[in-house]
């Protein structure tokens, strides 16, 4: 919704409006006094013939003008803004969350290496962190619950720090509550960016086919991105527990046999592709950081953040009128009232033209503002055709700014239609230096570069 109620960056300067009355009072005292003055030189009919030639009207005009003046500068000074615009935010553009798999399965070595399953996921959380500094990362740990273990942060080195104590008694309670962590990463998200949002899931796949239903259904609902990266092999291995003794053993079953935990990455590639995402084996870890990488590049199209209007130009520009029109105040009468009358008149067709000028163009931007913001909500819910509607109208409101003609071009890109998406795009960036300049240019190589064409790229 756009913001139509005036409000105040710096509200304290408002204060100063105090000073207004003052002023006035001062003045009107001053007049008093003056008159009491003239009163005791002598009598009415004698002043009058001496002071017949004092713009007494054009004295209270000027003096209406000077507080004018001090109201708007006040007010000025405040900041004060309504209506709203959208400001490009350059940005790598994903927010990436981790959920790692902490039941006591993930302590089993299957024999393929030095790394039990956990330490095996852990380094590949590692490994991404190290290779996307840009990206915000967190961790959701879970097993029979969950929790946010490691808020998104952009601090990876203090991530692999924590990560790397990460072990089963974090969640002691067992079982593989997959959906309720799904769910505790979804709300961790920051949704009111329109920016890519990421889950990685790591587990062995093990004891999840109860919640696979809810588990989708989350990721679903969400809008969000979910690879599923599978641990340990089909093989398996002995669960390993902390013996009476405190001497490493491994879990027995009923009839006194090692209990054998295999991984299942069925249950992990189902996961993946009802979700639309892709399935990765811990082993293929290149794979992964390429198709995180691919979609980090597609991402950097910025954010749009929705900022209030600043209306102090306005008032300050109406302080400068005023002052400007009250030295050009007479101060006496003339016999020949046209000629002075020239420069005032002038002055207020000034300042009522620029009044309108200005009105006009505040109008123009408050509409093109309210309908970037309407289609900016569209697209970060993925209603595209809805969002290029918004941008639409904006661009009729606007002649000529970039903003609303960018962000289509943006829908198209996201909706893979390269060829619409570059075509908007070569037209905004030959509408000069405005802000998005950059960013369109950038954008416009990669549309080209998903189009195959790699020199115009």
């Amino acid at each position: 919704m756009s913001q139509s109620t005036p409000i105040f960056a710096y509200p304290h300067f408002l204060w100063l409006l105090l000073a207004v009355p003052l002023a006035a009072g001062v003045w009107w005292y001053g007049q008093q006094q003056r008159r009491a003055a003239a009163r005791r030189l002598g009598e009415q009919s004698v002043l009058g013939r001496l002071l017949q030639h004092v713009n007494h009207n054009g004295r209270f005009a000027q003096n209406l003008l000077w507080l004018i003046a001090l109201t708007s500068l006040a007010l000025a000074l405040a900041r004060p803004q309504w209506g709203t615009q959208t400001q490009m935010v350059r940005q790598e553009g994903l927010q990436i969350l981790f959920v790692l798999d902490v039941s006591p399965s993930m302590m089993v070595s299957d024999g393929v290496g030095p790394l039990n399953r956990l330490e095996e996921a852990k380094q590949t959380i590692a490994t991404l962190m190290t290779a996307l500094p840009q990206q915000e990362m967190g961790i959701v740990l879970f097993s029979g619950s969950s929790h946010l273990f490691l808020p998104l942060t952009r601090d990876h080195a203090t991530a692999q720090t924590l990560l790397a104590a990460v072990s089963p008694n974090d969640i002691p309670r067992p079982g593989t509550a997959v959906s309720h962590a799904l769910q505790t990463a979804s709300q961790t998200f920051n949704h009111k960016q329109a920016i890519g949002r990421v889950i990685i899931l790591l587990s062995d796949g093990e004891d999840h086919e109860a919640e696979l239903g809810a588990a989708v259904q989350t990721v679903q609902e969400a809008g969000i991105t979910l690879y599923a990266v599978g641990v340990g092999t089909l093989h398996g291995g002995p669960v390993p527990v902390m013996g009476d003794d405190g001497a490493a053993a491994y879990k027995l079953g009923a009839d006194g046999q090692f209990i054998i935990s295999k991984a299942n990455p069925e249950t992990l590639q189902a996961l993946a592709a009802q979700t639309n995402g892709r399935y990765f084996a811990a082993t293929d870890t290149t794979d992964l950081l390429n198709e995180v990488g691919q979609l980090a590049q597609s991402q950097q199209n910025g954010r749009l953040q929705t900022l209030p209007i600043e209306r102090f130009p306005l008032l300050l520009g109406l302080a400068l009128v005023a002052m400007w029109l009250a030295e050009l105040v007479p101060q006496q009468r003339k016999t020949a009232v046209f000629p002075h009358s020239i420069p005032v008149l002038a002055s207020w067709l000034f300042m009522l033209l620029l009044g309108i000028w200005l009105l006009t163009g505040c109008t123009a931007q408050r509409q093109m503002a309210e309908a970037v913001a309407q289609g900016n909500r569209a697209f970060a819910a993925q209603e595209f055709a809805a969002a290029h509607e918004a941008y639409a109208l904006g661009q009729a409101a606007a002649i000529g700014q970039m903003e609303p003609a960018y962000n289509e071009a943006n829908t198209f890109y996201r909706e893979a239609a390269f060829e619409q998406a570059t075509d908007l795009l070569r037209e905004v960036v030959g509408r000069g230096n405005q802000p998005q300049v950059a960013a369109a240019f950038h954008n416009l190589g990669n549309g080209y570069f998903q189009r195959g064409e790699w020199g115009e790229a």
